[in-house]
């Protein structure tokens, strides 16, 4: 799910100009893309993340 368009303009809403923006899922079993919606970022971690499953349990 991409909420980049959402926090963006919830940031353009508050007025607020200078600082950082903290996007919480509030939830242990979920995750964060941070930075741009950059497709091979995905693609690299997504290959990543195959490598670590066959280290783990052999998938």
């Amino acid at each position: 799910m991409n909420i980049a368009r959402e926090v963006e303009n919830a940031v353009c809403e508050s007025e607020i100009r200078e600082g950082p923006c903290l996007v919480d899922p509030m939830h242990t079993t979920s995750s964060v893309f941070v930075n741009d919606d950059e497709r091979g970022r995905h693609t690299d971690f997504d290959r990543r993340r195959q490598r670590i499953l066959v280290k783990i349990i052999g998938v």
